[in-house]
């Protein structure tokens, strides 16, 4: 993993979690005894990235950096990224296209939490086209919905109102280096936003997205409401008491 670059996507508003972002990013919320943040950083820095970009507003850049620097006592080399208005998932692609060019990438989204050893990760990442980390839910209107044919990836529809299957695109996204060849074919959606589903599509339809399916013993959070946020602090207490593990620590060099 360390030929990528990695990017943690941290802006938006929040608005599902007012009144508690109404002055503070929701990344930065507590989940249980850590800050959000902290969650996908570790994920990404376990997964051996040294180069990694956190793109946010302009008003939350200066807290996070205050929080976390520039990476180095983690090892890492950490960069910002000011992201003016909320243009969608894909949009990290457009700001980052300089850097990220020619070059692999890694998406995680700032409000997922991943408790995995990844069991075979490196080895389902196809050299060529996008890995999507996926897994199985109740509620699968809620997501990018993906179904299988042979194995294979044929369809990814985002939100449907009657899913065809329970599996789900989580927040964690692998891409090749012929990424930013395929933004001039990305378009903004009806509410103007750079869709991540989009973006998938058209490695769908070149028959070069692939999947990661989480283990039936892995745990996956996407924190975007109150009650992801209580579930997950309380599931966080027992599973790191009963365990005597600290999920998302940062290691200080």
């Amino acid at each position: 993993m360390k030929d990528r670059i990695g990017i943690i996507m941290a802006g938006g508003k929040g608005t599902r979690l007012y009144p508690l972002t109404k002055v503070v990013n929701k990344h930065l919320l507590p989940v249980h005894d850590k800050p959000m943040i902290y969650y996908p950083l570790s994920t990404l820095i376990r997964l051996g990235y040294k180069v990694i970009y956190l793109i946010s507003t302009k008003e939350s850049i200066p807290l996070f950096k205050k929080l976390l620097g520039n990476g180095k006592k983690y090892g890492i080399k950490l960069y910002y990224k000011v992201q003016n208005k909320p243009k969608g998932i894909a949009d990290c692609f457009f700001l980052l296209k300089k850097q990220i060019k020619n070059k692999k990438t890694t998406l995680i989204l700032g409000d997922n939490l991943f408790i995995s050893n990844f069991e075979n990760l490196t080895s389902s990442i196809h050299n060529e086209g996008c890995t999507l980390v996926c897994t199985t839910v109740r509620e699968p209107q809620h997501y990018g919905v993906v179904t299988l044919k042979n194995n294979k990836i044929s369809t990814i529809v985002e939100k449907p109102k009657n899913p065809k299957s329970n599996l789900i695109a989580t927040g964690l996204y692998f891409y090749d280096e012929n990424l930013t060849k395929h933004l001039n074919q990305l378009k903004p959606s009806r509410r103007g936003e750079y869709e991540i589903t989009d973006l998938n599509k058209i490695y769908q339809k070149n028959k070069q997205c692939f999947f990661y399916n989480l283990k039936s013993t892995d745990h996956w959070y996407d924190l975007g409401q109150i009650s992801d946020l209580d579930d997950c602090s309380t599931f966080l207490k027992i599973y790191q008491q009963k365990r005597d593990l600290d999920i998302g620590k940062l290691y200080f060099l």
